[in-house]
């Protein structure tokens, strides 16, 4: 890599020409620009960054009050972008619902939802989240008596931790009038052997469960402490997803940002539903666009939902699953949209000038959404659409290079892209059956298609958002964070027993890109995010090692030890 020199660009520096305000020097600075040329100094004007080259020529901006930060041999990358989070995360569950994040066994689950009830009995609902299969040892998830033991007179509804599944109480059904006989109008209704209701649904339409819903004074409380967690793992800037559980808080980014408190670059979205008014949600959104953009916050895109998930047998596959029992019909899924309604529905995102990104986990689901996107594109003519499609679980070797084609960008998480103690003999092996398990999570795949790859947490998916994780779990497709898991630790990125399609291994540089200039490219902002050059915005972090020239195994023990944004220091480690 190219060093010492300063890199000029015509991008106009904010204020009056004069000395930086700070200068960052004795390190290694990754610019991650079109060469991936470092530096060994950058300087920093009004939040901005001023020159980036050798230190001689950057310290010529040296006046009398700038500021001077010895990196002390140590590296610094462009500020994370994360393309595919729920802000904010888990903590507003956290706080103000029962939490069964941590809940390792049943026990454990309904202990969490006793303590809870008993310490807010004024209620009239309770409603939970974080709970896993694995606390059942059934692939239908917890029972509703267990639920009902704990309280029989008041509803009950504890989201899953994947998002799209929801464990009842009996009271909760009957008040939401679900009953043994209940068809929905696509998802599953999990029932035992006798055809009464086991306690789980997953994906159902047709059927209104209520779902929790916060304050605006709640999603601010919850909203700072997830930009102090993110600052922390040296996150600038997120793609924040409307989920299955509450709408996005844009509301309550917009005041954040009023108030001078949002650090961090957002773009933000609003789920549109199949059986609502597709005008009347775009209108919505686009006006909502208008109402709250700023400099920090851009409400531009339209969510949709393709499919489910793969744990919850809703995510839409072109073969059936694998574990239906003697006797049993044999499933694919579902598809959320009838084809011509969602066609029609990018078709009006695109022409009030919003981008689409759908969530799309089944391999059936996204050749059904790339038909849909092509068609829309087509009738909307020639435009910049960066149509996100996020997940690509399970993907059929064909649609890669349709994804080229239509110019979508794909929102991976690496944090998956091994065999995950928990999931992948619980849930992949028995749902998809090993051939097909085995070709899960393509990575090389999709950056050797010239796909605009960026990566992503999904938390609250993902509890722990460490993007050293994710990369390390990208350059090794293998076990990181063996403590977190319970298992042991591997000291050969080759070790066999985690290791998922190792030929979809992908270098440092590209996971480190994902997370940078290809996330900005997604969010429009490739001009002013993403890489160190001059008059793009000052948000870079300061790590603990190189992770270009450390075991790869090492990358995920890398420590954020400054986080910068605007130019500001928003986050130190102590």
């Amino acid at each position: 890599m190219e060093q010492d020199r300063v890199y000029v660009s015509p991008r106009p520096l904010p204020g009056p020409p004069g000395p930086a305000d700070d200068i960052w020097f004795g390190g290694t600075i990754y610019t991650i620009d079109q060469e991936n040329r470092t530096a060994g100094a950058l300087a920093v004007k009004g939040g901005r960054i001023a020159a980036v080259g050798g230190e001689e020529e950057v310290f010529a901006l040296r006046g009398e009050g700038t500021r001077l930060h010895d990196l002390c041999g140590h590296t610094v990358l462009p500020g994370m972008i994360d393309t595919h989070t729920h802000a904010p995360g888990v903590l507003e569950k956290k706080m103000f619902t029962i939490f069964m994040g941590d809940a390792e066994t049943k026990e454990e689950a309904v202990a969490a939802a006793r303590d809870f009830i008993e310490a807010h009995p004024g209620m009239d609902r309770y409603f939970g989240f974080g709970y896993s299969n694995k606390i059942a040892g059934d692939w239908r998830g917890p029972k509703k008596e267990w639920l009902d033991e704990v309280c029989k007179d008041k509803p009950i509804v504890i989201q899953a931790m994947e998002g799209h599944s929801w464990w009842v109480n009996s009271k909760g059904f009957s008040l939401f009038g679900v009953e043994r006989d209940t068809v929905p109008a696509s998802g599953v209704i999990h029932h035992d052997e006798d055809g009464e209701l086991w306690g789980t649904i997953c994906d159902i339409q047709g059927v209104e469960i209520p779902r929790p819903r916060f304050s605006e004074e709640q999603d601010m409380v919850a909203l700072r402490a997830y930009q102090e967690q993110m600052h922390r793992f040296g996150y600038t800037g997120m793609m924040s997803m409307s989920g299955q559980i509450t709408p996005n808080p844009v509301a309550a980014m917009h005041e954040l940002d009023g108030r001078g408190e949002l650090k961090m670059r957002v773009s933000a979205s609003l789920t549109v539903y199949p059986e609502r008014e597709i005008g009347e949600q775009l209108d919505y959104i686009a006006r909502k666009r208008e109402e709250y953009r700023s400099e920090r916050l851009d409400l531009r895109v339209a969510k949709f939902f393709g499919d489910g998930t793969t744990g919850g047998g809703t995510a839409y596959l072109s073969e059936p699953y694998s574990n239906a029992a003697p006797g049993e019909e044999a499933q694919c899924g579902y598809f959320l949209w009838e084809r011509e309604k969602l066609a029609a529905a990018f078709l009006g995102a695109l022409r009030r000038g919003l981008q689409i990104h759908i969530h799309s986990i089944g391999d059936e689901s996204t050749s059904v959404a790339l038909d849909c996107i092509g068609q829309a594109q087509r009738e909307a003519g020639e435009g910049d659409w960066r149509t996100g499609v996020a997940h690509l679980d399970v993907t059929k070797p064909r649609d890669i290079p349709r994804l080229a084609a239509l110019h979508c960008t794909a929102a991976v998480q690496t944090f998956w892209h091994f065999k995950e103690p928990g999931v992948w003999e619980e849930e992949l092996l028995p749902m998809l059956g090993p051939e097909r398990a085995e070709r899960v999570y393509p990575l090389r795949s999709l950056f050797e298609a010239g796909i605009v790859v960026t990566n992503s947490s999904d938390e609250p998916s993902t509890v722990d958002p460490n993007p050293f994780q994710a990369i390390e779990a990208g350059v090794t497709r293998n076990l990181y964070s063996p403590e977190k898991y319970g298992v042991e630790p591997i000291t050969d990125a080759d070790d066999p027993k985690w290791l998922l399609g190792p030929d979809e291994r992908v270098s440092v540089l590209e996971m480190v890109r994902s997370y940078t200039i290809n996330a900005a490219y997604a969010m429009f902002k490739e001009d002013m995010l993403g890489s160190l050059e001059v008059g793009k915005y000052a948000d870079f972090l300061e790590l603990s090692q190189d992770i270009f020239h450390c075991d790869p195994l090492m990358i995920e023990r890398t420590r954020v030890l400054r986080t910068v944004f605007d130019g500001e220091i928003v986050y130190e480690s102590k």
